[in-house]
């Protein structure tokens, strides 16, 4: 009797044994669908200004993906005499509107490389004839702000944008406090977007920028000063 109680458990286990087996030992199909989204670079950039004391940089093109959409109408330091201190800043006109204290650059880049940008500003100086001012333009800071295209006004603004979803993305200013221009210098970079960051619309505001005279009063020839400056948009981040 104890001999057939064992071979009864001794089935028992072997079956119990069988239904645990591994399911890896099952077999399996498998299939694959493929999924595709393709995006491609944006559209033109609207061919509209910012602050009213901007300007296009060349009102009759059309703007392309990739653009700089507005520069500094001007900057203007009024009416001195050679009498005044001119040893002190000069502080630049503010104008009327909105921002009037404000110096903005727009730029917008919607190729969808990543690949970067880089913006620079030159002086050709302040010149009256063969006499030139020595000297240079500096700003106290500079701001960083991420712009829409508000259809309704036509324009570009900063409100209503979420800078928590653009914050990785966010150019960075060459030096945010007293940012400097010399006159008849070198180019300048003012902003710089490595590689991944710079895509979307920015602008790079410059506040309460002055002029520093360096060319002695007493070396200074009577008259109208003039110049201008070169603002230019790079592809690729500064090197």
């Amino acid at each position: 009797m104890k001999k057939k109680i064992m071979a009864s458990l001794l089935v028992g286990s072997a079956v119990v044994g069988a239904s645990l087996a591994p399911l890896s030992a099952q077999a399996v199909t498998t299939g694959n669908t493929p999924v595709q989204v393709e995006l491609e670079g944006g559209t033109l950039l609207p061919d509209i200004g910012g602050d009213p004391n901007t300007v296009r940089p060349d009102p009759g093109a059309t703007n392309s993906n990739f653009d700089l959409l507005f520069i500094p109408r001007e900057f203007d330091f009024g009416k001195l005499s050679i009498s005044d201190d001119l040893t002190q800043p000069i502080p630049n006109k503010t104008d009327a509107g909105s921002n009037g204290h404000v110096e903005g650059v727009g730029v917008g880049d919607l190729r969808g490389t990543k690949e970067g940008w880089h913006v620079t500003a030159q002086s050709n100086g302040l010149k009256l004839g063969s006499e030139s001012l020595q000297g240079n333009i500096t700003t106290s800071s500079i701001g960083t702000y991420a712009l829409r295209i508000d259809e309704t006004t036509n324009s570009y603004t900063s409100s209503g944008v979420d800078n928590s979803a653009v914050s990785a993305v966010r150019p960075d200013v060459a030096i945010s406090q007293g940012w400097t221009l010399n006159l008849g210098g070198d180019a300048t970079l003012l902003a710089n977007a490595t590689a991944g960051k710079g895509q979307g619309i920015w602008k790079f505001s410059m506040f309460n920028a002055s002029l520093t005279l360096t060319t002695s009063a007493y070396n200074i020839k009577a008259g109208n000063y003039t110049g201008n400056i070169t603002w230019n948009l790079v592809a690729g981040p500064s090197i």
